[in-house]
């Protein structure tokens, strides 16, 4: 659903009857992207914001996967895949070409993938450290990663101008 705040209505976007959640606008509020489970997992799929045309898959694979974020310019949705008896891992899917490639794949759970406004740093939740904590890790060559939570965390945003973390 869309709500006109200052209308005070709702418009349905999506008619499946099967659950959609994680709702995510696109940069030029031209899309709305969102996670499915019409397939009988979680795939990731776009609609026009308007409402016009039909749900679009944009990435699934033989796992669930969770869609979580959308870069800033448009071009990167950031998802949490969950392969059989692996944990989760973090996928990057090029939102033009509808290419993914993993980013992060671990013995542990990685998942809540956020990257930074300014596109140098992807925030995410790991358990790495034997509880679920939230680490910063560089989209550039270097790859450095920082832990940012001391006494658990999970689910990471960045506020407006990126300049601070926030997570629960």
């Amino acid at each position: 659903w869309v709500m006109d705040v200052a209308r005070g209505t709702s418009t349905r976007l999506t008619f499946d009857p099967e659950n959609d959640w994680n709702p995510i606008w696109s940069p030029d509020d031209r899309r709305v992207y969102f996670s499915s489970s019409r397939t009988g997992r979680s795939d990731v799929f776009a609609k026009s914001s308007s409402g016009t045309g039909k749900d679009e898959p944009v990435y699934g694979s033989p796992n669930p996967d969770y869609l979580w974020s959308v870069s800033a310019d448009g071009a990167t949705a950031w998802v949490a895949t969950f392969p059989p008896k692996l944990g989760s891992d973090i996928v990057s899917v090029d939102l033009n070409t509808g290419a993914a490639s993993v980013f992060l794949s671990t013995p542990f759970n990685e998942t809540h993938p956020v990257p930074s406004p300014d596109g140098r740093w992807l925030a995410y939740s790991s358990n790495e450290s034997g509880r679920n904590e939230v680490y910063v890790q560089s989209l550039l060559d270097d790859g450095g990663k920082w832990q940012i939570s001391t006494d658990g965390g999970t689910r990471p945003a960045w506020t407006r101008g990126g300049r601070e973390l926030i997570y629960q």
